[in-house]
């Protein structure tokens, strides 16, 4: 095999982007929020005597509290634009949360958390209808195998009946894709900073 001597000033390709300070802060928020988000659903379990609007309840105070003082020290940006998407979102997100924590409740940490996160099938099948992305042959083909897959999940060994519990814990998935592509929508106008 021939080597060929490297161009005069030439440096090897660095094929990884470059890291500035907002996505280095970006990556550690979204890794703080999925270490968070599980800690939430381990916990759930353990509150067997509560009833569901209370834990969600809870919740919500919980992230408004970290919000306000978030934006009362600084680090977050607390001037809405478009009001209305930001109730849609906050309604959108009210409603799964709900629903996440009924079925980790009613079916069990595991079969709970899957249905739930389910979102992203319905994140994909929904942006075309609010922000104008391309639904692609791919996406529809991941959806396909990921309905059978959820199915499974839903009926091991049977083809018959799905249980009402199932049905809420999948809506949940619906409405968190849904919460998620309004944030995508809130993106044009509203962004933290």
């Amino acid at each position: 095999r021939q080597h060929l001597p490297p161009l005069r000033g030439a440096q090897p390709a660095d094929l990884t982007p470059p890291m500035n300070n907002s996505s280095s802060r970006g990556m550690l928020v979204m890794a703080s929020s999925s270490i968070l988000f599980s800690a939430m659903a381990i916990v759930i379990p353990f509150t067997r005597g509560v009833s569901t609007p209370i834990i969600v309840s809870a919740r919500f105070v919980t992230g408004i509290a970290v919000i306000l003082a978030l934006g009362g020290i600084g680090l977050t940006r607390l001037k809405p634009v478009n009001l209305a998407w930001l109730v849609v979102r906050g309604v959108i997100g009210a409603i799964s949360v709900y629903f996440f924590f009924r079925g980790i409740a009613k079916l069990g940490l595991g079969r709970g958390t899957v249905l739930n996160y389910t979102y992203p099938i319905f994140a994909a099948l929904l942006a075309p209808l609010v922000v104008k992305e391309k639904l692609s042959w791919d996406v529809l083909a991941a959806a396909l195998v990921s309905f059978t897959g959820i199915w499974l999940v839903l009926n091991p060994g049977s083809l018959t009946s799905v249980g009402v519990e199932d049905l809420f814990g999948l809506l949940g998935g619906v409405l968190s894709g849904g919460a998620v592509v309004a944030i995508k929508k809130l993106r044009e106008t509203d962004s933290p900073s």
